[in-house]
């Protein structure tokens, strides 16, 4: 009977985590790096893998499931994130049989349950991108991987699987593939398998990722071009000193937290909160840390898994949601926590759970309030006959506004239109306050919308007109009316 109800807790909290991923599946906007996903989903599969990879430096896996999921369950929102509630949903299983090894039932389940209700892995589950699958390859590459090193066959299968599913993700997943190694250490002599296990997966680990480098060195490099030129690529003391921290505050949070910054300052309850969970954070950590009865090999590993990722702070400026290998070592140590003291696991639980209604409440998602179905639907509803729209600032905000339009403004996208053609990306006319100037020149009224990726501010494009309205959707997301002056 006891076993029967340990194998039903793994289940109660992927249930509940699916609960909480399809609640209000469809109350958040799409934003613009979603939209890269649902641009392709009209595509057949093959030309979808070709595309993939001329337009974004990720693999086609996750391009694949929002194929799969809009043509199993509809174009819409809900339709085009489904499949990543299911991934979201089902980590929580491998997530809980790691911790159970390694924690016990009780701390397993705190830890899972955890997983299952924050805004943070609800987010992943939401979205139709990348980091939800990565997590649920992350997650299962780490409990195969502790079964391999135990000596398992068929669990050595499952970890080379998992990694190959992870490398055809995102190739962030090297960090939980080294994870997944470094495991073999943590296991006790009499129990380990001989070392050319872990050897083989390295290998194996090696075979996937370089070609994966190579063939995507020339995106990352674009993708480093266009933060550079956009003006968001934060240098080395801003990361460090802002983002960084802003991360570890958002772990369980998400985007319910903003990033640090003198905003904060004029928001005291939010600011409280964030110092207050973030302490609490630490606490579970060094608790974990310092509990003599866990092996130290094990509390080694739970420290370098932990603060390994944040290393990117180095070379780049990650988000949270490339969190998941941190996330998967503080699950661990939130299952030592607990179990050497209940109410150290039950804290960060309540608190989650609770931060799911401000989650909910956001009609963008946290990590880019960019309210695109607002603003499409406002701009059109305000809109009047004769009038056109210029929407700028990003590659694939055409994608976002198509997602939304009915097609009754005619629109010009000086950044291109899909992200993937060499000849939408490369425009012959990029001149914003040009393309402006023109349509001016046979509209009586042009809409000028901008998302925040970059560019000029609004005001500075417009030289022929005047500005007769403005307004913000989220909080990233702008709009200006210009009208055309009469002669």
């Amino acid at each position: 009977m006891a076993g029967s109800r340990g194998r039903a807790w793994p289940l109660v909290a992927s249930a509940i985590a699916l609960a909480a991923r399809l609640a209000f599946l469809n109350g958040k906007s799409i934003w613009v790096d979603e939209s890269y996903a649902l641009a392709l989903v009209h595509e057949a599969p093959l030309r979808l893998i070709i595309l993939a990879g001329t337009g974004t430096p990720h693999p086609p896996f996750a391009f694949l499931l929002a194929w799969l999921s809009s043509h199993l369950f509809g174009a819409g929102e809900a339709g085009g994130r489904m499949l990543f509630a299911l991934a979201g949903a089902l980590a929580a299983l491998p997530l809980f049989r790691f911790c159970e090894r390694r924690a016990g039932t009780p701390g397993a389940m705190i830890a899972s349950l955890t997983w299952a209700v924050c805004p943070m892995a609800v987010s992943l589950g939401q979205e139709a991108w990348v980091y939800g699958p990565l997590a649920l390859w992350s997650f299962l590459a780490l409990d195969t991987a502790d079964l391999a090193w135990r000596g398992s066959k068929w669990a050595l299968a499952g970890f080379i699987l998992a990694c190959a599913g992870g490398f055809s993700t995102q190739h962030l997943f090297l960090l939980p593939a080294l994870a997944s190694l470094g495991l073999y250490f943590t296991v006790e002599r009499e129990k380990r398998a001989g070392w050319e296990r872990p050897a083989a997966g390295a290998v194996v680990i090696a075979l996937m990722y370089a070609p994966l480098y190579a063939l995507f060195s020339h995106q990352f490099r674009l993708r480093s071009a266009r933060m550079a030129s956009a003006g968001i690529a934060a240098g080395l003391p801003s990361r460090l000193s802002r983002s960084a921290p802003g991360v570890f505050s958002q772990l369980l949070a998400g985007g319910v937290f903003p990033s640090p910054g003198s905003g904060l300052l004029a928001r005291p309850r939010m600011m409280a909160a964030m110092i207050a969970l973030s302490a609490t954070q630490v606490v579970v950590l060094i608790s974990a840390l310092a509990d003599r009865r866990s092996p130290a090999s094990l509390r080694v590993w739970v420290a370098l898994t932990f603060a390994a990722p944040f290393g990117i702070f180095i070379f780049d400026d990650p988000g949270v949601r490339q969190f998941s290998t941190s996330w998967a070592a503080f699950a661990v140590a939130l299952a030592l926590a607990s179990r050497r003291r209940l109410v150290l696991g039950l804290v960060p639980l309540a608190a989650s759970a609770l931060l799911l209604l401000p989650y909910y409440s956001i009609h963008s998602f946290p990590y880019h309030r960019s309210d695109w179905r607002s603003a499409v639907q406002d701009i059109q509803h305000m809109s009047e006959a004769g009038d056109a729209a210029v929407v700028t600032g990003s590659k694939s905000a055409a994608q976002a506004w198509g997602f939304y339009s009915n097609g009754s403004i005619p629109v010009a996208f000086p950044e291109g239109g899909n992200p993937y053609l060499a000849e939408d990306r490369e425009p012959r006319q990029s001149d914003p306050a040009r393309k402006l100037d023109s349509l001016l020149a046979g509209h009586r009224r042009v809409w000028l919308v901008r998302d925040y990726w970059g560019g000029p501010p609004l005001d500075s494009l417009v030289r022929t007109g005047r500005i007769v309205f403005r307004h913000t959707w989220g909080e990233t997301l702008e709009a200006v009316l210009v009208a055309r002056i009469q002669p």
